[in-house]
């Protein structure tokens, strides 16, 4: 780096010549307006020719502020939700780290372009009053910015704010989606072993049959032992159900902000069914929907920082030029002053400075990858979460007539084997094929509402939904 400075003139006599080195500074500036080398930025786009594709900077519908998880139709979801959107641990880190880059862009914001300085000395020999001296200085100094590097810092600082921002709407949508799919599998647990218990009802009833029928002849020991065994391996399935629903139920605390073993809640406790959106099929999305997710704006934004780090290590190479002046005024002696600017031209350290470019604008190649990369992830995930919400829509149907099938067949074989006209172990076996439907409807139901889940998460949709007590609270204000 070479440093060429105009010395400032000192004194009142040298006026006329400062002002002829104010005429060359100013000459320079005005030599370098306009030069700003700040790098043009512009929103991504990405084109999928082989889905057909396109997702570019427009956006016609807005999806986060639906609140999806209310067409499941459970006030209780509704209130966790609510509850949680002002406890969760994660959403409070999330904020603070909005906090945090806002800090720092207000710390871009105010770069030292203009500084001030103020000292005051005195000196002299003791007993002399008359070598005695007081002044008090001060300065000022103007860091110009012609090639656009300050200007880059800051809109980097502000892109990283809006990264942070959109880092904090996508913490708020996992928190929304963990939740809701925690409680849509604490319900279907919940379902599962109500149908256990039921069967548990239903097998005794049989092995009262059997008993009475074994009593007469018209039964085998094999009959009350097969009955038997069919009543205790639902009876062994309890136990691990019922760890289950406490594991989901602990999970359930943990996301709301509550230590587990602190946290008891009876309407969790209850089984209330499995919720599920009663919707139309849907064949296809908008692709132009997937810039509701909050992942994606969060990476545009990194990039659009990444740009602007690229335009300040592009400035970086070219010339600064810093303006700065004293004015010292004395109690015994001559006021002086001056003034001077300083221009850094970068000689000797311009391949360090050329690497450090080059290093930045891998980095805004890397950031647009990243986000190109997760746009593919998005497609896929819309895709797949389309797919399974068909699929087990078609599952849930196809489930629910077998479980009225099998129940058909289930009573007929019930009357038949009171009459004797076929064996107890066909009345076993029509039981145990319902109850193995009435579980497969039951998975499948969760499935579906767990699909849904993932289809809206997805779409970004409800990320940017605020706690009902906030909006009551603003309507009141």
């Amino acid at each position: 780096m070479s440093r060429h400075p105009f010395e400032g003139a000192t004194g009142a006599g040298n006026a006329r010549g400062g002002k002829r080195r104010m005429a060359l500074a100013l000459s320079v500036v005005a030599g370098l307006a306009g030069c700003d080398v700040a790098q043009d930025y512009k929103a991504p786009e990405a084109t999928l020719a082989e889905e057909g594709i396109s997702l570019n900077a427009r956006q016609n519908v807005d999806l986060t502020n639906i609140r999806w998880w209310t067409a499941f139709g459970d006030a209780t979801l509704n209130t966790l939700v609510d509850e949680g959107l002002t406890a969760n641990t994660d959403l409070k880190i999330a904020l603070e780290r909005v906090t945090e880059a806002e800090a720092l862009s207000r710390a871009a914001g105010l770069t030292q372009n203009v500084d001030a300085t103020v000292s005051a000395t005195a000196q002299g020999a003791r007993g002399d009053s008359s070598s005695r001296v007081a002044a008090a200085s001060l300065g000022l100094s103007l860091l110009l910015d012609p090639f656009g590097r300050s200007k880059n810092q800051k809109l980097a600082a502000l892109a990283r704010v809006e990264a942070a921002e959109a880092g904090a709407r996508n913490a708020r949508l996992t928190y929304i989606a963990t939740l809701t799919q925690s409680y849509i599998t604490l319900r279907g647990l919940q379902e599962r072993r109500r149908l256990t218990v039921q069967d548990q009802s239903s097998r005794r009833q049989t092995i009262g049959q059997i008993d009475t029928l074994l009593n007469v002849g018209a039964a085998t020991r094999l009959d009350s032992v097969q009955a038997q065994a069919l009543l205790l391996e639902g009876k062994a399935t309890l136990p691990t159900l019922d760890l289950a629903i406490d594991t989901e139920v602990n999970r359930i605390a943990t996301l709301m902000g509550i230590p587990a073993d602190a946290y008891s809640s009876d309407t969790l406790r209850k089984s209330r069914g499995i919720p599920i959106i009663k919707s139309r099929n849907l064949v296809s999305i908008d692709a132009d929907l997937l810039r509701n997710r909050p992942d994606l704006i969060q990476l545009e934004r990194l990039y659009r920082a990444a740009v602007a780090d690229l335009g300040a290590a592009e400035a970086n190479r070219y010339p600064s030029l810093e303006l700065s002046g004293t004015i010292t005024p004395r109690i015994n002696g001559a006021d002086t002053w001056s003034f001077g600017p300083v221009l850094d031209i970068p000689l000797f350290d311009q391949g360090q400075r050329i690497a450090s470019r080059d290093a930045a604008a891998s980095r805004a190649t890397q950031a647009y990858l990243t986000w190109k990369s997760q746009v593919l992830t998005a497609v896929e995930e819309v895709q797949t979460a389309l797919a399974v919400v068909s699929r087990r829509q078609a599952a849930v149907s196809a489930s629910s007539q077998v479980v009225s099938a099998r129940r058909e067949g289930r009573d007929l074989s019930f009357d038949l084997a009171r009459n004797q006209e076929i064996t107890q172990l066909d009345l076993l076996d029509a039981e145990r094929q319902l109850s193995q439907a009435r579980q497969t409807l039951a998975e499948n139901r969760q499935s579906l509402a767990l699909a849904q889940v993932q289809l809206n998460t997805a779409l970004g949709a409800g990320s940017d939904v605020r706690p009902a007590v906030e909006i009551a609270r603003a309507s009141f204000n």
